[in-house]
């Protein structure tokens, strides 16, 4: 339980009475939130007074953090890759992991000077797709970045990212996958003349069967608090891949002048069983990426 003051205290105090609660760090960060602060203003101003209404305020973050809500949600921002992004319920959390993805673009992209096209499939908060901008932002050979998602939150959201960092026009459709006849009439018609199709995504691949036992987990309760839309899944937690990964052989049919390459964030034990279903497509080259875990993360699929 938070403890309750009734009255106007310093900056230094509040730090004191409330760290007992929250780690520094956390505890910090919603101070800048609410303070509309930076940190060092906290080391430069100790004694500063925080008004009541604020330290009510902050209890009742501090009471969202304690029931297990992620950080990120109550700041509404998260970073990625140095930069950062704005998040809402409708999104999921950018995850450390999911930047080894651009990592990997970049070191297969460095000296390659052909034409590409970038998708990004459950593009959540936008920053796969916004980063991939930002890191190649002086690449003439990209021509095109397309970005989609089930839910017209989620694309608000990340419409608003895109357009933080880029002055660029981003593609964004309303799409289960890549089922909306409209995104697939456009990536046929954008990627005829152009040499490689580069695919991302981070789909929901956490098995639904495990939800009830994971929710009650203290280390992974947050997970109730993030998109059910974005997180759960059929099949071992693999039903939205093989979704994809067949659809992605039907648009490969119409484009056969097209490299088609494909990056999925995985559950690491799902890493022998996708990468069957992605040979049953008759997809030969397949890689797979550990993260700094040394736990398989990225499957990369091409042909």
């Amino acid at each position: 339980m938070t403890q309750s003051l009734n009255k106007s205290i310093s900056i230094k105090e509040v730090q004191e009475i409330y760290s007992k609660q929250l780690p520094h760090t956390e505890l910090n960060l919603i101070l800048e939130l609410i303070l509309n602060k930076s940190s060092l203003y906290f080391i430069t101003e100790p004694y500063k007074k925080i008004a009541y209404s604020d330290i009510k305020l902050l209890e009742k973050f501090i009471k969202r953090r304690l029931n297990g809500e992620p950080i990120a949600y109550i700041l509404g921002k998260k970073e990625f890759y140095g930069r950062e992004f704005k998040i809402s319920s409708d999104t999921l959390v950018p995850r450390p992991e999911s930047e080894l993805i651009i990592d990997i673009i970049k070191k297969d992209l460095n000296n390659n000077h052909e034409t590409f096209i970038f998708l990004d499939i459950g593009t959540g908060s936008g920053n796969l797709i916004t980063t991939l901008y930002c890191e190649f932002l002086n690449k003439k050979n990209i021509i095109n970045y397309i970005a989609t998602d089930i839910s017209n939150d989620a694309l608000e959201i990340a419409k608003n990212n895109f357009k933080k960092y880029t002055t660029k026009e981003l593609k964004f459709f309303n799409s289960d996958l890549l089922t909306d006849k409209k995104l697939f009439k456009y990536l046929i018609n954008s990627c005829s003349n152009v040499e490689n199709l580069v695919i991302v995504a981070n789909l929901p691949y956490v098995d639904i069967l495990l939800k009830e036992e994971l929710l009650v987990k203290q280390e992974s309760c947050g997970l109730k608090f993030e998109p059910d839309i974005a997180l759960w899944s059929k099949d071992n937690g693999l039903w939205h891949y093989k979704q994809l990964i067949s659809q992605i052989f039907k648009l490969r049919s119409y484009l056969s002048k097209t490299k088609i390459t494909s990056f999925y964030e995985i559950n690491p034990d799902q890493n022998i069983l996708l990468k069957e279903i992605i040979k049953s497509h008759s997809y030969k080259k397949i890689t797979t990426y550990k993260d700094l875990s040394k736990k398989n993360r990225i499957i990369k699929h091409s042909f």
